[in-house]
């Protein structure tokens, strides 16, 4: 064991060692800032040849393993897919009914797969100025139909739709909703003149409607629209109490006024799937 010899208690060894360091220190320093130097070069050239090898090759072959890989999430599309897109709206369509009375609707497509519109609050306003009473529908994902307002007092010619209030909702995929297959079929419209009745100047539309789910319904309407080429002429609606499944049903619409010749009929079935009391147990 050392024997100290000096006040501070260190031995001749340790004493040798902090003589050398205090010659070579500047020597020390050096080759400590020549080795940075070397390890910063060296992580320069890797992050240079990195970025030179992925603008060269780099952008291929990660398509490529984009494409092989079917976990890859592409952010872009996702987003796109998953945003709320707009509701697409036609032009408002107003047809005079007799006694001062309008009928007033618009055609409004819903463009997204993943979102439907729980409650939409709308009212119409006429070029008169008088505004219709506030009316609440709802939009499926993907679902096409009309916005009516049935029998407004007023002789206006043309209108715009208001849309109040708008509730979004997404469609969770382990959640989808019960599936509505009704199929419309039989659809006879005849005129006033033919069926003989002095008193409807319009006509009579017949239909059926059978329901090939295996759910029953509560509360379904259909909106009917009668078209003149591709142009709608006349709007109704009608409500039945219910549709079990695997069942039919024949219906039946009228109108009292004057119609343009009908070329085509549109029956448009709707179910508020958001409200889980149109499900018949």
């Amino acid at each position: 064991m050392a024997t100290p010899n000096n006040s501070y208690g260190l031995s001749d060894q340790q004493l040798k060692y902090a003589y050398w360091y205090i010659l070579h220190k500047k020597q020390l320093q050096r080759i400590f800032v020549q080795i940075l130097l070397v390890l910063s070069t060296v992580m320069f050239i890797y992050i240079l040849y990195g970025l030179c090898w992925y603008w060269w090759r780099g952008a291929t072959e990660l398509d490529y393993w984009r494409l092989q890989n079917p976990n890859y999430i592409k952010w872009a599309a996702y987003y796109q897919n998953e945003r709320i897109r707009d509701l697409i709206i036609d032009d408002v369509k107003v047809f005079p009914t007799g006694a001062k009375r309008v009928d007033v609707g618009v055609l409004i497509a819903n463009p997204n797969e993943n979102w439907g519109i729980k409650q939409i609050d709308y009212y119409f306003v006429l070029a008169s100025g008088e505004k219709t009473p506030v009316q609440s529908s709802w939009f499926l994902p993907s679902e096409e139909k009309y916005l009516l307002a049935l029998g407004i007092d007023s002789t206006s010619q043309s209108a715009s739709l208001v849309l109040a209030k708008k509730e979004w909702q997404r469609l969770r995929k382990d959640r989808p909703f019960p599936e509505i297959n009704l199929i419309v079929d039989q659809i006879q419209f005849k005129s006033a003149r033919e069926l003989g009745v002095s008193l409807l100047r319009g006509g009579q539309l017949e239909w059926q409607v059978t329901n090939k789910s295996v759910n029953n319904f509560w509360d379904v309407g259909f909106q009917v629209i009668l078209l003149s080429g591709a142009q709608p002429i006349a709007y109704n609606y009608i409500q039945i109490n219910e549709l079990p499944s695997l069942s039919s049903k024949n219906l039946m619409v009228s109108w009292a006024e004057n119609i343009p010749t009908v070329s085509s009929v549109k029956i448009i079935p709707q179910i508020n799937l958001f409200d889980p009391k149109v499900l018949k147990e």
